[in-house]
């Protein structure tokens, strides 16, 4: 059942229905990924990305600079953790940073950040409210205040130390802003320094990182008090590439000797020891307890010696498992893809794993120990095949058992990006240090797929019908191949920029991952190529809003889902995002057109009472999706607030969303010549068409568009397909719709149960124009709506090759262009 379900449209959500994607306008939202760093839980259970700088002020009060997540973090008494300021996401505004390091809090509780990455300094007050104290520096990295609220920053990059008075006035008390060691005085050179620490008699301690010292500035000299220029561990002056500083009541002098991962201290009689803890900045707090912080972590070194990690649970850049996927963390997610059954899987590159997303939103581990997961498919049996960069391997994730295991492949790759599945089964390759892409056999080989000459292609995808596309990414062009070897550019230069992924909706437009450009771009079957998602420029924003007016960063894979949503692996944000298409604007008394076709063709034209259809309008149903809902054996005719009659007959719902309902025609209908087909959504109209109506109107469904290979089960379980063709003399297993009234009495809605209803016409299926043997034709068994069709296969005389499949019902049958392959 699970390889029916994914291989049928059969058109409810639960199942995996997939829907034909209109082009915007989307809403765009996140399914997988935060920016959950623990804020409102234990300090030592919530994550740090990168603890550059740490403070306390006079109530105990911890404030960390969390540098790679561009916020600053307060622990509070009890130990519990908050975000004082900082969105996660580097930025200018006035509640972001960039790349927070050093700060500072003055005896009225103002705290003082060195935004390194905006080249300012920052202040919140005691109210929160956020200011810009002084910008246009050059990498200001630490900072300290003064009882009478003076600043002192270093300015890394600038090789400075500054004094800004309470009047703002800037003074330079070292440096030239060239990097050096010569001089004593306030003209002296100075090399990349760092942290600052106030001595009780007002003397200036800073951190000569780039000349390995800490030196002092009292009374317009600058002396060495630590540290002998030479990097090192073995002197017991020695430091290397110190970084953080800070003085007790007493005077004692603490140094982040980050380079020998521990901290140094001096005691105002020149005493030096070491505490044996990693640290980038340090702190003291009244109590005389010490104070780390050193990138993920934070430690508390008590008095007695005893070491205490306060902060920082290791679980920064993986997080969540067993939890909501919206509140866990990825690392650099550069694939997606669902399956039939709603599952979202994610390759989560940085954390080496593929990751797994359940109907109801909760995020696993899948398989972990991959080298660098990148592009991800799924083939007809829901296996899921996974490019592994680092390992010159495809490897495979099998749907029943869940064993990761290397596809076979007897001829090398080098950094494969990319895979995709052909609707025969055919594996396909962004070989992209071989510059190519491969296409594997049965065997085991690789075979080139003849685009011409590509550079680093690092995107690929095949549609139902053969055609292949590939992102030639270092010649910034999306490239088609035709099924009869025609390969033209369908997306150049002045379009699109690094392309990465790719993906293909059921109506044929191409969904290209603009990575470059950040953004997600889309071809259409006329060849037009439009902006859907990201208005330029790497950053986070616009999370249920109109999706071209929301930022992506480096997104690099794209892929649609059983309900024809976008999903984008959003790599440089940790997320995995969604485009839905959006509804319009509802009005009053408005009625639109709208378009109905049979689901299994996707053909307008008759058709037949019981059969499925697709409605295609504008403002159905609501944005997001909703699939239907069975009660006491019923398809339900209501989704939510949308509805629809057929003259007047309410209709059972598989699915419904602002652009597409799914529906069976009701068996009312069976003797009128037309019906009116009338959407309604809260009560309103939202589309009327007037449609015929026969007593058949048969169709296969196809894995493409409604044409070309149909879904057919093999004697042996496997999808038909030209690497699984069919035996001659065996039994086939077809699926249909549009077969009109049945033995069964035409209960509108039923789920079909024993006693099976089969048609009241007479039903005929040819294989390369030879009648076959049916076998069964009937309800296919927990389904609504769907026939399914057992046939035999013509014996020694059947040609081989893909043969044209044709369905009759009475004097009805379907339309060409549907294939069987027969070995």
């Amino acid at each position: 059942m699970n390889v029916l379900r994914s291989a049928v449209c059969c058109l409810v959500a639960a199942w995996g229905c997939s829907g034909q994607t209109a082009i915007g306008p989307y809403v765009i939202d996140t399914v997988a990924g935060s920016s959950n760093v623990g804020d409102g839980g234990l300090a030592a259970l919530a994550p740090l990305g990168d603890a550059e700088g740490i403070c306390i002020d006079r109530t105990g009060n911890v404030y960390i600079a969390d540098s790679n997540d561009h916020r600053v973090r307060k622990i509070a008494a009890g130990g519990m953790i908050s975000t004082v300021v900082g969105t996660g996401f580097s930025g200018s505004g006035n509640a972001q940073l960039s790349f927070p390091y050093g700060l500072a809090v003055d005896a009225g509780g103002n705290l003082f950040i060195a935004d390194l990455g905006n080249n300012r300094i920052q202040k919140v007050d005691a109210a929160g409210v956020v200011t810009t104290v002084l910008g246009g520096l050059s990498g200001p990295r630490n900072i300290q205040v003064d009882a009478a609220g003076n600043l002192y920053i270093s300015e890394f990059t600038g090789h400075k130390i500054l004094k800004v008075s309470a009047d703002g006035v800037v003074t330079t008390l070292a440096g030239t802003g060239s990097p050096g060691s010569a001089g004593s005085t306030g003209d002296a050179q100075i090399s990349y320094p760092a942290g600052l620490a106030l001595a009780p008699d007002g003397s200036l301690y800073f951190a000569d990182s780039g000349n390995n010292r800490v030196r002092r500035i009292a009374g317009g000299q600058i002396t060495t008090v630590l540290g002998t220029g030479d990097p090192g561990a073995d002197a017991p002056a020695q430091l290397n590439v110190p970084t953080g500083l800070a003085v007790d009541a007493a005077g004692n002098l603490y140094v982040a000797d980050s380079g020998n991962q521990r901290i140094r201290k001096l005691t105002p009689s020149g005493v030096v020891s070491t505490v044996d803890v990693p640290a980038r900045d340090v702190a003291v707090d009244n109590a005389g307890n010490i104070w780390a912080a050193n990138g993920g972590q934070v430690h508390e070194v008590l008095t007695s010696g005893v070491v205490a990690l306060a902060a920082g649970d290791g679980s920064y850049q993986f997080r969540g498992d067993g939890d909501a996927a919206t509140s866990a963390r990825l690392n650099g997610p550069s694939g997606v893809a669902a399956d039939a059954n709603g599952t979202l899987w994610i390759a989560d590159q940085g954390n080496q794993r593929i990751r797994r997303v359940t109907t109801d939103g909760i995020i696993g581990t899948a398989a972990s120990g991959l080298t660098s997961p990148g592009g991800l498919a799924l083939d007809g049996a829901g296996d899921v095949y996974i490019a592994d960069i680092n390992a010159d391997q495809v490897q495979r994730i099998d749907a029943v058992s869940g064993a990761l295991t290397a596809v076979p492949l007897f001829t090398a790759l080098l950094s494969p990006t990319a895979v995709a599945i052909g609707s025969d089964g055919t594996l396909y390759i962004a070989d992209t240090a071989n510059n190519r892409v491969a296409r594997a056999g049965a065997n085991g080989g690789l075979a080139d797929v003849p685009f011409g000459a590509l550079n680093g292609p690092r995107g690929v995808a095949v549609d139902g019908n053969g055609n292949i596309w590939v992102a030639d990414t270092g010649n910034n062009v999306v490239r088609k191949m035709s099924p009869d070897g025609r390969a033209k550019v369908v997306a150049d230069q002045d379009q699109v920029n690094a392309p990465r992924g790719l993906a293909v909706d059921s109506a044929g437009n191409l969904w290209i991952a603009d990575t470059g450009n950040h953004r997600v771009r889309v071809v259409a079957v006329d060849g037009s190529i439009s902006t859907v998602a990201g208005k330029g420029g790497a950053g986070f924003a616009g999370d249920g809003g109109h999706a071209d007016a929301a930022q992506l960063n480096t997104p690099m894979a794209v892929s649609i889902d059983g309900l024809g949503r976008i999903l984008i692996a959003d790599f440089g944000n940790n997320r995995v995002r969604r485009l839905t298409l959006a509804a319009p604007p509802v009005v009053s008394g408005e009625t639109l057109s709208i378009g109905v076709v049979n689901a299994a063709s996707l053909a307008a034209g008759p058709v037949a009472p019981g059969s499925i259809v697709s409605i295609f309008g504008t403002g159905m149903g609501a944005v997001a999706g909703a699939s239907g809902t069975v009660s006491a054996g019923l398809l339900d005719s209501k989704i939510g607030d949308t509805r629809v009659l057929f003259d007047g007959a309410p209709a059972a719902l598989f699915y419904a969303n602002a652009g597409q309902i799914n529906a069976q025609v009701p068996f009312e209908t069976a003797g009128h010549a037309t019906t009116v087909v009338e959407v309604f959504e809260h009560k309103q109209s939202r589309g009327k068409a007037t449609i015929n109506i026969v007593e058949a109107a048969p169709a296969f469904f196809t894995l493409g568009t409604g044409t070309g290979p149909a879904v057919a089960l093999n004697e042996d379980g496997r999808i038909n397909s030209l690497a699984h063709p069919a035996g001659r003399s065996s039994i086939v297993t077809l699926y249909a719709t549009g077969l009109g009234q049945t033995s069964a009495g035409g209960v509108s809605g039923r789920l079909a149960t024993a006693p099976l209803g089969y048609p009241l016409l007479p039903v005929a299926v040819t294989v390369g124009f030879y009648d076959t043997e049916v076998l069964y034709a009937g309800d296919a068994p927990g389904f609504v709506g769907l026939t399914q069709i057992n046939i035999r296969l013509p014996g020694g005389f059947l040609g081989s090759g893909i043969l044209p499949l044709t369905l009759s019902v009475g004097t009805f049958v379907t339309p060409a262009g549907i294939t069987l392959a027969i070995q």
